[in-house]
């Protein structure tokens, strides 16, 4: 793991269950060229990772040339 928390994002407005919302992220890229998996997840400031009770995230890959 290189870094947890590292490009935060906020999300538009209230999102519902089964809603869907686009946020766009900035994503500074890795020094070292390589393969990586970017992990996105919600978290609630000070409190937990959605994660942890339960929510799933989304896993994608990345290449840095």
């Amino acid at each position: 793991m290189l870094n947890r928390g590292h490009a935060p994002a906020w999300l538009p407005h209230t999102i519902g269950g089964g809603e869907h919302a686009e946020v766009p992220i900035d994503i500074p890229a890795p020094a070292e060229p390589g393969r990586y998996q970017l992990t996105f997840g919600l978290v609630s400031e000070g409190i937990d990772w959605f994660e942890a009770c339960g929510s799933e995230t989304t896993l994608k890959a990345l290449r840095v040339w």
